[in-house]
């Protein structure tokens, strides 16, 4: 599924942000990492940004997307039509996202730590002070994924 690709890209990108800042610099990384992920959000439909939050808790984020997604009626199913599209820009190196996150790995290239697992946590932390749902979801997947 296109989608789960796509998800896998935004969270790998997000996860490699947050794991190279140093301690910190946290609270900065979690601001910067959320404009990305709001920028993003914003074109996409409040479904899947729906879908996507929900299964970012489940035990399995990977398959409750794709349950959530099967139980989608064909009204729902047609409104998320137009967010492959914009997930298809993410495989591009020229897209907004892409541009956004290697903005951020390009600010942050001298401020690596040696407990990346320690640092994402902390970004992870200060992201969810924010206003940032989808860019939290988005980490915690990637999390879960390493």
């Amino acid at each position: 599924m296109k989608i789960k690709t796509s998800i896998a890209i935004i969270a790998a990108a997000v996860v490699l942000v947050a794991s190279g800042c140093s301690m910190g610099k946290e609270k900065e990384v979690a601001a910067d990492a959320c404009e990305c992920t709001k920028a993003l959000e914003n074109k996409l439909s409040p479904t899947l940004v729906n879908i996507i939050v929900e299964s970012s808790n489940a035990e399995n984020p990977e398959k409750a997307i794709e349950e959530k997604m099967t139980a989608l009626d064909s009204d729902q199913m047609m409104a998320i039509v137009p967010d492959l599209e914009i997930l298809a820009e993410l495989e591009s190196e020229d897209g907004e996202f892409i541009q956004c996150v290697n903005g951020l790995e390009k600010k942050y290239e001298n401020a690596y730590t040696f407990n990346e697992e320690e640092s994402m946590k902390e970004v992870l932390i200060e992201m969810e002070k924010l206003d940032c749902a989808f860019g939290v979801a988005v980490l915690k997947m990637g999390l879960n994924a390493k």
